[in-house]
C-alpha cells in the first residue's frame, strides 16, 4: 500500500539565508575565516580544494609536506552541546594558535639543547640525516663532549653514529 503525501508540492529554499552557516555546522569551531568558500566549493568539500598551507603563517616544506595533518594539528574534543545546525563530528582539528617558532615545539631534541635551539644551523627540512655545511661537520665535533683527533678524524660518521648522526650505531664491532 503505497503511502499518500499530504504536501506535493516541490520543495523550494526560497527565501532561505545563503550563507553556509545558515544549513551547515562550522565544523571548524571558528578558528578559520568566515567565508567557508576561501577553502571549500560546493562541488568537492574534503580536501578543501581551495586550501593552500603555503599562504598561511607555516608553509610545508620538504618533509613536512608528507605529515598527515593530525601529526601537527592535535584533534580536540567539543564537548559543547550544540543545536542545528549539529556538527558531524565531536571531535575536530585545533587549527588556530599553534606553536611553530621552532623546531622543538614539534620535534623532541635528540641533542638536549647542546648545540643551542638552531637545528637548522645544522639540519634542513628535507631530512634529519641531511647536514648543512658537511664540510664543516668535523668542526662542529669539537663543540661535543667527543672532540675528533687524529685517526678518528678519517673515519666515516656512521662508523660510530649509525644511519643518522643524532642516533648512536646499533652495535660495536
Amino acid at each position: 500500500m503505497a503511502i499518500k503525501l499530504l504536501d506535493a508540492r516541490p520543495r523550494t529554499f526560497l527565501g532561505v539565508d545563503q550563507a553556509c552557516e545558515a544549513c551547515h555546522f562550522d565544523e571548524h569551531r571558528g578558528q578559520q575565516k568566515e567565508d567557508c568558500a576561501y577553502c571549500h566549493n560546493e562541488k568537492e568539500w574534503k580536501p578543501a580544494p581551495g586550501f593552500d598551507h603555503d599562504t598561511t603563517n607555516y608553509a610545508l616544506k620538504g618533509k613536512h609536506k608528507k605529515v598527515k595533518c593530525e601529526k601537527c594539528h592535535p584533534v580536540q574534543k567539543d564537548d559543547v552541546k550544540h543545536g542545528f545546525p549539529a556538527p558531524k563530528s565531536e571531535t575536530f582539528l585545533k587549527l588556530a594558535n599553534l606553536e611553530y617558532n621552532a623546531c622543538t615545539d614539534c620535534h623532541k631534541d635528540p641533542h638536549e639543547n647542546r648545540f643551542g635551539p638552531r637545528c637548522t644551523s645544522c639540519h634542513t627540512v628535507d631530512g634529519w640525516n641531511i647536514i648543512r655545511n658537511a664540510t664543516k661537520e668535523r668542526e662542529f665535533h669539537e663543540k661535543t663532549r667527543y672532540p675528533l683527533k687524529g685517526a678518528h678524524l678519517d673515519v666515516e660518521c656512521r662508523a660510530c653514529h649509525g644511519r643518522t648522526p643524532a642516533s648512536p650505531r646499533s652495535s660495536r664491532t
